[in-house]
């Protein structure tokens, strides 16, 4: 696992190299994710391996869909609305939950259950 921290560390300061000089703090935090996205990446196919247990595909399809979705609605805020940026986070955090439910990340039956039963 220590290869998959140090390529990620490598690819990290390529990045930043590369994109830090043209794009700022903005290339800094992409890069940061690029990189905890792959090492996150090969600690699931690790855990799969030593341990047997099967990769839920699907869900991460989905999570993937989701995070798409949300990345596609920040970006027509950002270029549509002109929003203040305390407004623009308030509007696509609420929107998150429906991207959520609609891409089938969470089930409605997920949320009652979390709910308090009545008497």
């Amino acid at each position: 696992m220590s290869r998959a921290v140090a390529a990620s560390l490598a690819l990290n300061v390529g990045l930043n190299l590369v994109l830090l000089p043209r794009f700022g703090a903005v290339a800094a935090a992409l890069n940061t994710l690029v990189c905890a996205v792959a090492v996150s990446g090969a600690y699931l196919v690790l855990v799969a391996r030593r341990t047997g247990v099967a990769l839920p595909w699907a869900l991460l399809a989905r999570l993937l869909l989701a995070f798409g979705l949300l990345c596609g609605a920040w970006w027509a805020a950002r270029a549509g609305l002109a929003l203040p940026w305390w407004l623009e986070a308030g509007l696509l955090g609420a929107l998150f939950g429906p991207i959520l439910l609609a891409t089938g990340v969470v089930q409605w039956a997920e949320i009652r259950a979390l709910l308090p039963k009545k008497p």
